[in-house]
């Protein structure tokens, strides 16, 4: 009965760290260098953004939203994003 106990507590511990794992999102998310899960930008997307909303692009990696333009990662407009 005792090493059930362990086996079993080990068996949670292994699925709690598995489940803790930063780098796996969900489809259509990209994680960043936080572990934040970051929605892919496409074409199709409504263009009400937020302020600050950050995404990943295929071609400019992490990208984000301010005060009507988009930036890169080193603060850089980007003028296209296609």
């Amino acid at each position: 009965m005792k090493a059930f106990k362990i086996i079993l507590s080990l068996f949670c511990i292994c699925v709690i760290l598995q489940s803790c794992n930063a780098e796996e999102c969900e489809p259509g998310y990209v994680a960043d260098i936080d572990g934040f899960c970051v929605p892919k930008f496409n074409d199709d997307m409504n263009q009400n953004f937020d302020p600050g909303s950050k995404f990943y692009h295929d071609t400019h990696s992490f990208i984000y939203f301010e005060n009507g333009q988009w930036f890169d990662e080193s603060h850089t407009v980007i003028l296209d994003l296609k």
